[in-house]
């Protein structure tokens, strides 16, 4: 059946020149598993070039448009945004490989929703969060509690684009925009949704489901998470693991101190989450 979906969407593959190596691999699977995709997709870099044969794909560029030496990962997302000319972003990272068929007749209806309704958010892939919600008068959706640790995450999600913006501040990385993020969304009125997988052919993996081995994403702190490996092999991907290897976790104790010191080595984040702004 011919896809038909609203135009008033633009998909934002977020990501810096450093991943170069994953454009090739999740463009790839993009396609293998939404060959219909007719959407304008933006790759946000810094200054390299990436382009598909079958897939309406533009790089950003965003150092064009920036006055820092390089800019942080919310910064390069703000800049990004600018670029966007509809009310509505699907959002997306570069390690977060499609590994089924998306389901595009869900993605059809809950993005109808969004364009219908007063919906800042509606995650679209739940893997990892473990967020509490409840239901709602939809049942296609699930709320997120207003108090959950991740009410705000990086998962593929549909945002309305301003909403997006009003979380985002330009000296946070990734993590910390969904850590202080989340505690910014406590304070303010906007809902946050989850596609309800009861509702889904792909039940838990969600309407975009994407590869998950021991964690979350393909890379972990820089490196390639071991699993991967056979599941580009499954799928005759070829990738040179030897330019950034295989991660290995620490022991928990270790995780700990690595994640102290990293909130501490960024107080300016640290210090205006606990005042509140």
């Amino acid at each position: 059946m011919q896809e038909q979906l609203p135009d008033n969407l633009t998909i934002i593959v977020q990501s810096t020149d450093g991943f170069s190596d994953c454009w090739e691999p999740f463009f790839t699977l993009f396609q293998k598993y939404w060959p219909t995709c007719h959407y304008p997709i933006i790759l946000n870099t810094e200054t390299k070039t990436f382009s598909h044969s079958n897939l309406n794909v533009r790089s950003s560029k965003i150092m064009k448009y920036s006055n820092s030496k390089w800019p942080t990962w919310s910064e390069s997302l703000l800049l990004c945004l600018d670029l966007v000319e509809t009310d509505i972003v699907l959002f997306m990272i570069d390690d977060f490989f499609v590994s089924r068929q998306v389901e595009t007749e869900a993605l059809h209806r809950f993005l109808q929703i969004m364009i219908e309704g007063d919906y800042s958010n509606i995650t679209l892939t739940e893997h990892g969060c473990k967020r509490p919600t409840h239901v709602t008068a939809n049942p296609l959706l699930l709320a997120v509690h207003p108090r959950a640790k991740y009410r705000v995450t990086t998962s593929p999600a549909l945002w309305r684009k301003e909403t997006l913006r009003s979380y985002l501040r330009a000296y946070e990385n990734a993590w910390e925009f969904e850590i202080y993020g989340s505690r910014r969304a406590w304070k303010k009125p906007d809902p946050f949704f989850i596609a309800n997988p009861d509702f889904l052919e792909n039940g838990t993996e969600g309407v975009i489901p994407y590869f998950q081995g021991t964690f979350d994403t393909g890379i972990v702190k820089g490196k390639w998470q071991p699993q991967i490996k056979a599941f580009f092999e499954s799928h005759d991907i070829k990738v040179d693991y030897s330019v950034r290897g295989f991660y290995r976790p620490l022991p928990g104790i270790l995780n700990k101190y690595f994640l102290f010191k990293s909130l501490i080595s960024h107080p300016v984040p640290l210090i205006r989450s606990i005042l509140g702004w």
